[in-house]
């Protein structure tokens, strides 16, 4: 990830990060331009999904699969195999 030293635009170096939450982050940031040397904290956070975590649609199906009982999930794994 980069960083970007809002006063002078050249790269900046993140020294440490403050986690506020599961999703956002304080992250303490210096600017690499010697003739700028601006220290700064910058706000990173999670703004929106674009696809579901595949971890979280596993998880789904085999909590589903667990509540489903042994003869109808034989079955369901019996007609699954014929499938490939």
């Amino acid at each position: 990830m980069r960083v970007e030293c809002p006063e002078c635009l050249q790269p900046a170096v993140i020294s440490k990060r403050n986690k506020i939450s599961n999703h956002t982050s304080d992250l303490y940031c210096s600017c690499k331009n010697a003739e700028c040397g601006h220290n700064f904290v910058s706000t990173l956070s999670f703004k929106h999904t674009l696809s579901p975590s595949r971890r979280t649609t596993q998880l789904l199906v085999f909590e589903y699969l667990k509540s489903i009982p042994q003869a109808d999930l034989d079955s369901l794994l019996e007609k699954l195999s014929k499938c490939r």
